[in-house]
């Protein structure tokens, strides 16, 4: 798990050791990347999400869709929706604490992200 940490570390942008959060641009605003969320990421080491990190920062840049969704606890996520051709596709949760947050990633086959597209969506690419 440390070494799915430290690459998701790297690739995220956190190449100095006490750098607490990086900024990201979105097409809702600027996020932020914080430290102490990406073990979150990567705790089931079944998934090994670190090898998705590029599409997941893709996702970010690059959204298919992005969904305003009211979760079971009442608070707003955004759902980031990145479409690629290969069997799976990557889904970005950006949560509202502390600004806008990203919570955490994953990758699905497309079919199984028809059950996140629900809310309000906000941005569909043309």
């Amino acid at each position: 798990m440390e070494d799915a940490l430290a690459l998701l570390e790297f690739y995220m942008g956190f190449m100095e050791p006490d750098r607490l959060f990086v900024p990201k641009d979105t097409l809702i605003g600027t996020l932020h990347i914080l430290r102490s969320n990406l073990k979150h990421i990567v705790e089931k080491r079944l998934d090994a999400r670190e090898r998705y990190t590029l599409l997941a920062l893709d996702t970010l840049e690059n959204p298919y869709e992005i969904w305003e969704t009211l979760y079971d606890d009442e608070q707003v996520r955004y759902l980031f929706i990145g479409t690629y051709r290969q069997k799976q596709q990557m889904l970005v949760v950006v949560a509202p604490w502390d600004g806008k947050v990203l919570w955490n990633f994953m990758h699905t086959d497309a079919k199984s992200l028809n059950k996140h597209r629900q809310g309000i969506l906000l941005y569909k690419r043309h």
